[in-house]
């Protein structure tokens, strides 16, 4: 088997047969693109074998159904064209980091791949944004009777 080299910003094909443009080096950033994201030490793997090794982890955590691991990287990336969000219909933005990158929204009961949503629109977004909700009222809360006990005593 030959050596699968990788060279930032000229075109790869990754052994599952995922083709394009690799993301460039920023300072000593690697960067994440539609078609790879930064693994490894020095390299980048392909989004879509991230995206179902993503999701088996996550559904071995969680107790539900994971994207059937045997799925044609074609068939995500067909639906990664999609030019509006699965779930709210907006307009989807391919842009990466946390909380930016659009998800692969697939049944939790059946396995079944649903399509793209973008970061609002992906429940475990909305379970994030709960938590920090609920973080910064706690905060509030210790405020105001920090404040409330402060008065009593002067």
């Amino acid at each position: 088997m030959s050596m699968n080299y990788q060279h930032p910003g000229k075109r790869h094909t990754f052994p599952c047969g995922c083709t394009g443009i690799l993301p460039n080096i920023v300072g000593k950033t690697r960067q994440s693109n539609w078609l790879a994201r930064p693994c490894g030490l020095q390299g980048w793997a392909c989004r879509v074998h991230f995206i179902i090794k993503s999701s088996l982890h996550l559904a071995r955590a969680y107790g539900h159904k994971p994207i059937n691991s045997n799925t044609e990287h074609s068939i995500i990336r067909k639906m990664m064209k999609a030019k509006k969000c699965w779930r709210c219909k907006e307009p989807l933005k391919w842009k990466m980091g946390l909380g930016k990158t659009p998800h692969l929204h697939h049944s939790h009961k059946t396995g079944e791949i649903l399509g793209f949503t973008c970061p609002r629109c992906n429940p475990r977004m909305l379970e994030y944004e709960v938590d920090k909700l609920r973080k910064y009222v706690q905060r509030l809360k210790r405020s105001v009777s920090l404040a409330l006990l402060s008065r009593t005593v002067s």
